[in-house]
Order: C-alpha cells, then structure tokens, then sequence
C-alpha cells in the first residue's frame, strides 16, 4: 500500500553500477561521416553549467560525455563512473570513476577533474543539486559528494546535469578570467567522448571527428559527425529524402506524417524521459474562482477527451495521460483511473458544484501555432459542457510572467511541464508553494507538500515508488490540481541505414554516438 511515511535515518547503503557499453546489433561496418539535421542550433556545447536547451545537450554529447546515463525505466546508471554507493543516512554519494580516460587535450579525467566540474556546477546554483552540497576528493579515483539533507533525485543532478565532464586543464588555459574561459569552452567543448569538436558555423554546421584514443577499445566506428541546421522545415525534409542527410532530429507531428506518407522510417521516443507533458492547470488559489471548487476542475477533466487531442491533432505522435507519468513508469500509479471522457458526468459535476447553466471564462495559452490548435479544440469539448471558454493568447514575455512566481493566470491555462519520471526532483517547482511555477496560483495542500518532501528524503527506489504512486492518488484524484493530456512523442527520421545510435530510445538528449556506424 503507498504510504508517505518518512524513511528511518538507518536506511540502508544503495549501489548502482556502471551502464553496459551498446553492443552492435549485427557485424559493423567502419568509416563514414553521419549527417544530422535538425531545426535548432545549441548555444552551448563545453561549459555544462550554462547549458539549458535540447540541443545544447543533445549535441553536445557528440564530444562531451557525463557520470552517469539513464535506462529505459528512468534509472540513473554510471557511465564515466564505475560504480557509485548512496547512503541516506550519512547523505553521501560515494562515486567510483573508471580508470584510464583521458580528455581530447590528453589530461587524466580523475576525482580532481569530476570535483572541480561539479564544484563549478554547484557555484552557478543550478537546481539540479541541493544548495550546500560539497565535494570532497577521496583519492584519485573517488570522490564523495556530501549533501545538506539527504535527496532522492540529487543522483540525477549529479549523473546527468552536473555530470557532463570538460577538461579543466583546457579551460584554465582559454583565457586570464573565468568570464573568458567560460565563453572560450561554450564554443569548443574539451570532453572525454568519442568524437572531437573540429569547427562550429553557427546556424549552419557543427563538425566532429573521430577520437583516436577513446577510452572503449574499438569504438568510435565512424570517421566523423556533422550536425547541419536548417531554418526551413520544408528543406530540411528534401534534404533527408535526397540523402544529403542521413537523419532529422525532432520532426513536428506534420512533418512526421508528411514523410511517413513518403516511407520514410520514422522512430519516436516512447518513454518521456526529457519530454514535455501538456496539460491544463486551473487558478484553484483564487477563492472567488470557479476552478477553487473541486468539482468543477473534475468537470473539466471529464470533459475534455486527451486521445482525441492525440489522434486528431498530433496524428498519433503522442501518448494520452491520466497522471504525472508514462505509463511505462514506475511511478505510474495503475490504481489512479482520472477522468474518463463522459460530458454528461461534467455537467452533473458542474451542477453539483452550484453552475447548473454552465460559465464564462478565459484560458491563457502561448501563441504558438500548436497550442492554439490544441486550445481551440479544448474550447470546443467544454462548450459542449456549458463551459464556454475565451482564449487568452499571450507572448512568451507575457505567458512567462503569469506564470511564473508573482504572477496569476485569470483562470486555466495549457502549459507544459517536465515529463520527466523523477517526481521528486520536478515536481516541487510545480506544485510546492516554494516551486518556480504558478505558486500563486494552485492550491497548495499539505498532504502534497509533504508526499514531495518525503519523496526526496526516500532511502530507496521503492519506498520513493510507493511514495509516487500515493502522490498520483492525492494529486489527481482527491484534488485534481491540472488535468494532465498528453506526452509528445520525441520524433526523429532515420535512414535504415544507421545502426546503434540511440537517439529516441532511452532519453530525449541521451544517445550512443561512440556505437553508431553506417550500413550503406
């Protein structure tokens, strides 16, 4: 039974060790350069502690690579590092690093390297890791990361945020100020991957080529990686169908379906991991709102029909959603059964929470051409309901504000969180009256409050699992505080021909360039 019980301070030791190296699914075939094209350039490839975009982490891992690498089931795994031990009592970290790695500039990748990394991801106060957390270095292969309050999701932050490693040696050397270096290492990454930063034409190309001493015998078995970027969705498809490229990273729902028309070999992500859940969030803080009765956000939740939003819409490229998690997750809770589509169940609700003629009122929606389609259709199943709904279509600068802390949406909003399977590291800033987002607006119930701090403070995965599922439970179904939609899927077109890439397998950014090779 999910309980959120606090865990006991003699909570035993954890070991997770190293990641298995991709094995090639038949016998591979060296040489040749994969050509990538995708619509977005990164800003930032060698200074981990500045990158934020997709493509700042998806291409950068061309060269750079992390501690750790996520599995299908959202598990932190090392990768750089051999093995690491978590210890809630003690709240430490003790990671193992694999011996004989060496950076592209020839330097020792070591403890002193994985400190001074992490050090510098923890100066530039990113939320991934607990603030007051420190580094020590244990010996040369070994470092321990001791944090203020034991958490959960800090081997997360650690792993794969703070986890991507530079050469510090190569950064000390750019430039006389941090200032400098830093800027000097956005623009040429100095990592330990299986691939070597060559040139950069912003907007155009990223260009990589093979690193000779990479630490995996054998691998990489491509010559080389570019990385081409096109402004024009129309072009970039000609180009894949030419084969003046072998693959497109993160294809729109309608070009998917406009190449699938052509067979081209589309391949979608399909466990969430690094995607965006869409959904609908209502101003439950706002006494003198509708949305402050539950059973009007119940209405909403039944009236709205989220496949029909995925088949008519997104064609498909999207997987429907009943709580805060795939439903390939471990923290998807099967006993939490949402709001089946019924209108005539929401009018009953309506009426019962005194609006037997139905309401007025105002969503806020970003004014991108898919979610006003997205809105649009959900004004339409309301409206069915006795909901009529105006939409409120706001600019990034805008939508932004009245969402953020210090600003309140009117009455429901579409937004997009974090898919992510790790609650405990994501939903705080959602759903905590202490989070980054639309704290102002949402009803904060303690029984919320205190699942998200236990889940952080869980020993073990499975206690944090029960913690979860309770949570979904709570969330969902006794307060029913946003109606979750949907899942994008991560969609990408790849030539039959690559083989052993991992892009759209694992995690959004996550891929195995050290094991992709060509069969033409």
């Amino acid at each position: 039974k999910p309980s959120t019980t606090s865990p006991a301070t003699s909570a035993p030791t954890t070991t997770a060790t190293s990641a298995p190296t991709p094995t090639p699914t038949t016998a591979i075939k060296t040489g040749g350069i994969l050509k990538i094209g995708t619509g977005v350039d990164a800003t930032v490839l060698g200074d981990p502690p500045a990158q934020t975009t997709v493509q700042d982490f998806v291409t950068s891992k061309t060269c750079v690579e992390s501690l750790g690498r996520y599995d299908a089931k959202g598990n932190m795994l090392p990768w750089l590092a051999d093995n690491w031990k978590m210890d809630a009592a003690a709240r430490t970290i003790t990671v193992t690093l694999k011996k004989g790695i060496t950076f592209h500039d020839g330097t020792p990748f070591n403890a002193a390297a994985v400190k001074w990394n992490i050090d510098r991801f923890l100066a530039a106060k990113r939320a991934e890791l607990p603030a007051g957390t420190t580094v020590s270095v244990l010996d040369d292969q070994t470092v321990v990361l001791t944090l203020p309050v034991w958490d959960t999701s800090a081997v997360i932050g650690m792993g794969y945020f703070a986890g991507p490693q530079i050469s510090p040696t190569a950064f000390q050397k750019a430039g006389d100020n941090d200032k400098d270096r830093a800027a000097w290492s956005a623009l040429n990454p100095v990592g330990t991957g299986p691939f070597m930063f060559v040139s950069w034409q912003k907007t155009v190309k990223q260009v990589y080529k093979k690193n000779p001493n990479y630490w995996i015998k054998g691998q990489p078995y491509l010559d080389g990686i570019e990385w081409q970027f096109f402004a024009d969705n129309t072009v970039m498809e000609a180009a894949y169908l030419s084969k003046e490229i072998d693959m497109i990273y993160i294809l729109p729902a309608l070009s998917a379906k406009n190449l699938q028309a052509q067979k081209a070999n589309i391949v979608t992500l399909n466990t969430g991991l690094g995607l965006q859940m869409t959904s609908v969030w209502y101003n439950s803080a706002i006494p003198t709102s509708p949305f402050a009765n539950l059973k009007v956000r119940q209405a909403v939740s039944h009236a709205i029909n989220a496949k029909s939003l995925v088949d008519n819409l997104l064609y498909g490229f999207a997987v429907p959603l009943n709580q805060w998690a795939m439903p390939t997750s471990i923290y998807f809770n099967p006993a939490v059964t949402g709001y089946p589509t019924d209108a005539d169940k929401a009018k009953q609700l309506l009426a019962e929470g005194g609006f037997p003629s139905g309401f007025k009122t105002s969503m806020l929606v970003l004014n991108t051409p898919d979610s006003v389609a997205i809105a649009t259709a959900i004004q339409a199943m309301l409206a069915k309901a006795g909901i009529i709904v105006v939409l409120d279509v706001a600019d990034n600068a805008r939508y932004r504000q009245l969402t953020s802390p210090g600003g309140s949406f009117t009455a429901m909003c579409l937004a997009s969180q974090r898919g992510e399977v790790d609650p405990a590291l994501f939903w705080p800033r959602n759903l905590s009256a202490s989070g980054i987002i639309m704290n102002k607006t949402i009803i904060n119930p303690p029984e919320i409050e205190k699942g998200l701090l236990d889940a952080k403070a869980a020993p073990d995965q499975a206690t944090k699992q029960q913690i979860v599922w309770n949570l979904q439970k709570v969330i969902f179904m006794d307060f029913c505080i946003f109606t979750p939609l949907y899942i994008p899927s991560g969609i990408c077109a790849k030539q039959t021909y690559i083989k052993d890439d991992n892009i759209m397998t694992t995690e959004y950014t996550q891929w195995t360039p050290e094991s992709a090779w060509l069969s033409k």
